[in-house]
Protein backbone atom coordinates (compact mmCIF):
# COMPACT_ATOMS: atom_id res chain seq x y z
CA UNK A 1 0.00 0.00 0.00
CA UNK A 2 2.87 2.82 0.91
CA UNK A 3 4.52 1.67 -2.28
CA UNK A 4 1.23 2.53 -4.49
CA UNK A 5 0.54 5.72 -2.83
CA UNK A 6 4.52 6.75 -3.23
CA UNK A 7 4.23 5.15 -6.62
CA UNK A 8 1.15 7.90 -7.63
CA UNK A 9 2.80 11.59 -6.83
CA UNK A 10 6.01 12.77 -8.65
CA UNK A 11 8.94 13.32 -6.61
CA UNK A 12 7.74 16.85 -5.61
CA UNK A 13 4.81 16.10 -3.97
CA UNK A 14 5.84 12.99 -2.71
CA UNK A 15 8.63 14.92 -0.25
CA UNK A 16 5.57 15.93 1.21
CA UNK A 17 4.48 12.64 2.42
CA UNK A 18 5.60 11.76 5.69
CA UNK A 19 5.81 8.39 7.18
CA UNK A 20 7.05 7.56 11.04
CA UNK A 21 7.48 4.36 12.44
CA UNK A 22 7.44 3.47 16.30
CA UNK A 23 8.43 0.89 19.20
CA UNK A 24 5.69 1.14 21.45
CA UNK A 25 2.57 -0.09 21.50
CA UNK A 26 -0.66 1.48 19.89
CA UNK A 27 -2.96 3.77 22.13
CA UNK A 28 -5.24 4.36 18.95
CA UNK A 29 -5.57 3.82 15.29
CA UNK A 30 -4.94 6.98 14.14
CA UNK A 31 -4.96 8.33 10.06
CA UNK A 32 -4.68 12.02 9.99
CA UNK A 33 -4.40 14.32 6.88
CA UNK A 34 -4.51 18.68 7.83
CA UNK A 35 -6.97 18.38 10.52
CA UNK A 36 -9.47 15.33 9.91
CA UNK A 37 -8.37 12.32 11.70
CA UNK A 38 -10.32 9.07 10.99
CA UNK A 39 -9.80 7.14 14.29
CA UNK A 40 -10.38 3.54 15.31
CA UNK A 41 -9.65 0.99 18.47
CA UNK A 42 -7.74 -2.40 18.38
CA UNK A 43 -10.26 -4.69 18.40
CA UNK A 44 -9.83 -8.89 19.16
CA UNK A 45 -9.77 -10.83 16.10
CA UNK A 46 -10.15 -7.54 13.78
CA UNK A 47 -7.78 -5.34 12.25
CA UNK A 48 -8.63 -1.41 13.57
CA UNK A 49 -8.38 -0.46 9.64
CA UNK A 50 -11.46 -2.42 9.21
CA UNK A 51 -13.10 -1.97 12.08
CA UNK A 52 -15.29 1.21 12.46
CA UNK A 53 -13.76 4.38 11.92
CA UNK A 54 -14.53 7.55 13.71
CA UNK A 55 -14.05 10.95 11.52
CA UNK A 56 -12.69 13.87 13.60
CA UNK A 57 -12.33 17.29 12.13
CA UNK A 58 -10.41 19.98 14.07
CA UNK A 59 -9.11 19.84 17.92
CA UNK A 60 -11.87 21.72 19.01
CA UNK A 61 -14.00 19.05 20.70
CA UNK A 62 -12.54 17.54 23.37
CA UNK A 63 -12.14 13.96 21.21
CA UNK A 64 -10.21 16.17 18.71
CA UNK A 65 -8.08 17.44 21.20
CA UNK A 66 -7.45 13.91 22.58
CA UNK A 67 -6.65 12.31 19.53
CA UNK A 68 -4.01 14.86 17.85
CA UNK A 69 -2.27 15.39 21.29
CA UNK A 70 -2.21 11.70 20.90
CA UNK A 71 -1.16 11.70 17.47
CA UNK A 72 1.53 14.95 18.10
CA UNK A 73 2.68 12.17 20.40
CA UNK A 74 3.25 9.33 18.50
CA UNK A 75 4.43 11.24 15.35
CA UNK A 76 7.43 12.70 18.42
CA UNK A 77 8.78 9.48 19.00
CA UNK A 78 8.21 7.90 15.79
CA UNK A 79 11.37 7.81 13.57
CA UNK A 80 11.17 9.09 9.78
CA UNK A 81 11.71 7.06 6.94
CA UNK A 82 13.82 8.95 4.88
CA UNK A 83 12.86 7.96 1.64
CA UNK A 84 9.01 6.38 1.17
CA UNK A 85 9.71 4.65 -2.24
CA UNK A 86 12.53 2.68 -0.45
CA UNK A 87 9.80 1.38 2.24
CA UNK A 88 11.29 -1.75 2.57
CA UNK A 89 15.29 -0.64 3.03
CA UNK A 90 14.00 1.84 5.66
CA UNK A 91 11.76 -0.95 7.61
CA UNK A 92 14.64 -3.61 8.03
CA UNK A 93 17.06 -0.98 9.17
CA UNK A 94 14.46 0.44 11.30
CA UNK A 95 13.55 -3.85 12.48
CA UNK A 96 17.34 -3.47 13.08
CA UNK A 97 17.67 -0.44 15.50
CA UNK A 98 14.82 -1.88 17.20
CA UNK A 99 16.29 -5.52 17.69
CA UNK A 100 13.75 -7.23 15.56
CA UNK A 101 15.78 -8.07 12.39
CA UNK A 102 14.74 -10.75 10.02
Amino acid sequence: MLAAIAGTVGEQRRRHLKVRLYDSSPSIAVYAVDDRAFVSVFLHGQLAFRSVQIEIEGQESLMGAVVFRELETLWKIGQQFEDVTQWQTELQDRACRFGISR
